[in-house]
């Protein structure tokens, strides 16, 4: 099969250049279902409790008025702040340019797809030329050792980022892990990554029984 290949027919999605964590981003990605949480309706075996409660958070966000920044660990933090000497290196080693972007809205004209048509949305770490996109991890040493040891990308970015690759309709994107700490030859790996046909039938009908669960309990608790 093809690897660019995609099954969104058309794409009419609206890119938000709002900061990631600031008040304007929190609420435009009120009510959908982000690429960092992709994993939560993914299990093998169906939604399951952590999916259902997934489904409940993006309620409580649909009507939420005031939204507060998460809990920024310091982990998290660390993460943060390495990302942009992460993304000069990967443009350095690809020899291409990146752009920045706060967040992709899915929308779409396809008949069987409408009824999650504005429901889905990715906060990318950059978009590179016009054909791939680039998810940038700085781990902990542990997990970054485990990420160098991989061979393909790892399971525990794997929904993120094909999601990424489901709303944006991009060829590729690259997942890179990075952390400055190591010795030379050890500071990042870059691994790419192409369209899962397979898990984008599958991320459908996840993302179709969650927006009914969404609906039906908005529909429950108007007043």
């Amino acid at each position: 099969m093809e690897k660019t290949k995609q099954v969104v027919k058309t794409r009419l999605n609206e890119r938000y250049n709002y900061e990631q964590r600031t008040k304007e981003w929190l609420e435009i990605k009120q009510g959908k279902i982000s690429s960092s949480n992709s994993d939560r309706i993914m299990k093998q075996r169906g939604l399951g409790v952590g999916g259902e409660t997934y489904c409940m958070e993006i309620v409580a966000t649909a009507i939420q008025e005031h939204f507060e920044p998460g809990f920024v660990s310091h982990a998290m933090q660390q993460g943060i702040d390495r990302e942009p000497l992460a993304a000069e290196i990967y443009e350095e080693e690809k020899m291409c340019e990146t752009s920045e972007v706060g967040f992709i809205v899915f929308y779409t004209e396809d008949k069987d797809l409408m009824d999650i048509s504005g429901f889905i949305g990715v906060s990318p770490d950059r978009l590179v030329g016009e054909d791939g996109g680039l998810e940038i991890k700085c781990p902990e040493p542990a997990q970054h050792t485990r990420n160098l040891a991989e061979e393909v990308c790892s399971a525990k970015y794997y929904d993120q980022i094909q999601t990424c690759l489901f709303v944006t309709g991009r060829k590729w994107w690259d997942l890179m892990t990075f952390n400055p700490d190591f010795k030379e030859g050890y500071k990042w790996k870059i691994t790419r990554n192409y369209p899962d046909i397979d898990w984008q039938y599958k991320f459908i009908e996840r993302a179709k029984l969650c927006k009914k669960i969404v609906a039906k309990t908005l529909e429950t608790i108007k007043k």
